[in-house]
């Protein structure tokens, strides 16, 4: 890019940090607003993070630039090479941890630091395109899964996109803490499993009594997380927000989980493994294609090839070879409004919009059936 671009491409970029910032506050992080937005300052003042990002050719937003940058960051810690940060780090595994989060005065000059003794590692990290496997949201999506078993009584063949290690093909291996908004508190799964989600829940409860088993279980993603490498294993956890430690002690117990049951995803891209995977009809089973905050990340020409695999396969389907489409994912293109968890079922050809959740999956309101029918 020619230096006349420059300026633009660099305030761009500092505009993305300021924006994440924003999303983080909503989801309630504290440090992440005060890191991104120190950050921003930096590369709008020609800073250490503005020579970082100046080889940037990719689009800061849909390429998570902010996202990257703090993951890189929390990589160090995560791998002891931290230094000063492990002070404002409440995930450093030396316990060092000293709670000056909240101050960018003292936390920016700690940042740049680092970054001056790891900027090599620094620049590598920035390559890795977040990855988070939020397993909170298997708490969004079990509702629809169950709301699938309740309406044909048949076991469910899994298939997700977008699947990254996979962690959420185990769904129904995990504990559901639900607190409900009448102050009720009710559960599903086994309580002896490594993992619990808590949600709170607002609004009726999904069909927690439907008849459910697992006929198999199909992920794929066009970089897959390999969890028998540490060293994979510890990007994903960089990504998680080191203020929000108890997404990250989720994560490893969702990884724990994966390993036991030999957890496999296939790399591949979306468009074509779907129309492979759900076109064969399966006698007594319900092909079930289901995905969480991924489908803002394809291509408009590779979601029209979603679309028409599944339509061409519902054409065929009937109440013994049933197609299911689930998806928590936000409404159109505006990632400000929250994820909606939509629902169509084929041979019915019948979408239904289930309920409006929290990103993390960290709660939800849930329609009855005349208020979320949409088609």
């Amino acid at each position: 890019m020619s230096n006349t671009n420059a300026p633009n491409k660099l305030e761009d970029i500092a505009q993305s940090f300021i924006d994440q910032a924003g999303h983080c506050a909503a989801l309630g992080s504290s440090l992440m607003p005060v890191l991104l937005e120190a950050a921003a300052r930096d590369i709008k003042d020609g800073g250490i993070a503005a020579s970082l990002m100046a080889e940037w050719e990719g689009h800061p937003v849909m390429g998570a630039l902010p996202l990257r940058f703090s993951g890189a960051l929390h990589h160090l810690v995560l791998t002891g090479h931290g230094g000063e940060l492990n002070l404002f780090y409440p995930t450093a595994p030396d316990g060092s941890y000293k709670g000056n989060s909240g101050d960018a005065d003292i936390l920016w000059p700690a940042v740049c630091n680092v970054i001056k003794e790891q900027e090599e590692t620094v620049r590598a990290f920035l390559s890795h395109p977040p990855q988070t496997n939020e397993v909170r949201r298997s708490a969004v999506l079990l509702g629809g899964f169950l709301k699938i078993a309740e309406a044909y009584s048949l076991p469910l063949q899994l298939f997700e996109i977008g699947a990254s290690a996979g962690l959420n093909l185990n769904w129904d291996k995990f504990f559901y803490s639900i607190n409900h908004e009448d102050g009720t508190k009710v559960s599903w799964g086994d309580e002896t499993n490594p993992l619990t989600l808590p949600i709170d829940w607002h609004g009726p409860l999904p069909p927690l009594d439907a008849p459910l088993h697992i006929a198999g279980r199909y992920g794929c993603d066009v970089k897959p997380v390999d969890l028998s490498d540490d060293e994979t294993v510890r990007h994903l956890e960089a990504f998680i927000w080191p203020d929000q430690p108890d997404r990250l002690v989720r994560l490893r117990n969702a990884i724990s989980i994966a390993r036991t049951n030999d957890t496999h995803v296939e790399e591949a891209d979306a468009t074509s493994w779907v129309a492979q995977m759900v076109s064969p009809e399966k006698p007594s089973k319900v092909r079930v294609l289901y995905h969480s905050i991924m489908w803002s990340y394809l291509p408009e020409t590779s979601q029209n090839a979603i679309r028409n695999a599944l339509e061409e396969a519902g054409s065929r389907a009937d109440k013994n070879t049933p197609l299911a489409w689930l998806r928590m994912e936000h409404p159109g293109p505006d990632l400000n409004k929250p994820p909606e968890l939509t629902l169509t079922l084929w041979p019915e050809r019948q979408t239904q919009r289930l309920a409006v959740a929290h990103p993390h999956g960290a709660s939800l309101r849930w329609f009855s059936s005349p208020r979320g029918a949409v088609a």
